[in-house]
């Protein structure tokens, strides 16, 4: 059974305030938590040798000079190879942050839960390039579920996928072509959508894609199976 005990820094007189130290039945450290006098918090976890395995930074905006009220970072400790695997922020907004990392620290994925109540999912490349976006609506504020985009590797977007409430599907597919170069037997199946959205504006085009469970042509508004 697991035992945690507490020191105070009553008279202070120490840079830390806590610290929390939990070891296992066997008496070995498996935890320690300290509570700076600046507001951090700093956690450490154990292997059994006594080797540092894991930490947890965390950081307070206890002056309330900064645009974000706290930071939480996550670590992975492989011998003296410490490598931040997480990021949370929190802002003054009410928008949440979470960003992952890499071994080699670069950004591979950060979702944000926004104050309008949407929360977006942002996927990278190794080069820390949008790849994809996902936004969902969880509280079910607007018309749809999801909207996925994807993009290319210069960041231009080439597709988007939305489905709605209803559990229609909506999907999309930008053209690297002028229309006029589809043939005239294969344009007669494609429905083309012009959009004045900043982000969208251009040419866009339905293709056949197995999209599941809808079935049909992507581009136009499908019912799924029932």
């Amino acid at each position: 059974m697991a035992r945690t005990k507490t020191r105070t820094d009553t008279l202070d007189q120490k840079a830390w305030d806590t610290i929390t130290v939990t070891r296992d039945r066997f008496g070995n450290i498996t935890e320690r938590r300290t509570t700076f006098d600046d507001g951090r918090i700093v956690t450490k976890s154990y292997d059994r040798d006594g080797a540092v395995t894991g930490g947890q930074l965390e950081l307070f905006d206890r002056d309330g000079t900064k645009d974000w009220d706290s930071i939480t970072k996550k670590f992975d400790v492989n011998g003296a190879l410490i490598s931040e695997i997480e990021r949370r922020t929190v802002y003054d907004s009410g928008r949440v942050a979470t960003q992952s990392f890499d071994a080699d620290g670069n950004l591979i994925n950060q979702v944000n839960e926004l104050d309008t109540g949407i929360v977006r999912e942002v996927a990278f490349d190794a080069n820390e390039r949008v790849t994809q976006s996902v936004s969902s609506d969880p509280n079910d504020l607007l018309d749809w579920h999801t909207i996925t985009r994807v993009f290319d590797e210069t960041g231009q977007q080439i597709g988007e996928s939305i489905q709605y409430d209803s559990n229609d599907i909506l999907t999309a597919t930008r053209l690297r072509f002028s229309p006029s170069a589809i043939p005239r037997t294969a344009r007669s199946k494609l429905s083309v959508i012009r959009s004045s959205t900043p982000r969208m504006r251009g040419s866009w085009a339905a293709i056949p894609l197995p999209i599941q469970p809808a079935t049909g042509w992507a581009g136009r508004r499908q019912k799924p199976y029932p």
